[in-house]
């Protein structure tokens, strides 16, 4: 039983310390690709957005709203490790 425990201890600290490169990558990513979208984002222009939204409904405002708010919160949860 006593060998039992430690293979399984032994394990599981082997799945953790693979996990850490993954993890690292995963976050260097996520952060390489916000700092990429406000990249992009600085060099936009403008108003060929109001011209491309103007003729629609305040319902797709309030989609795309939504969405802005709901999405870092999903992403938290997919990316938590709790």
């Amino acid at each position: 039983m006593v060998w039992w425990k430690a293979e399984l201890r032994a394990r599981q600290h082997a799945v953790r310390a693979a996990e850490r490169p993954i993890s690292i990558t995963q976050r260097l990513a996520a952060a390489t690709a916000v700092g990429a979208g406000i990249g992009l984002l600085s060099r936009a222009d403008f108003q060929i957005f109001s011209t491309l939204f103007a003729d629609r409904s305040p319902a797709l405002y309030l989609a795309l709203g939504a969405a802005a708010l709901i999405a870092p919160l999903a992403l938290y949860l997919v990316f938590s490790d709790e």
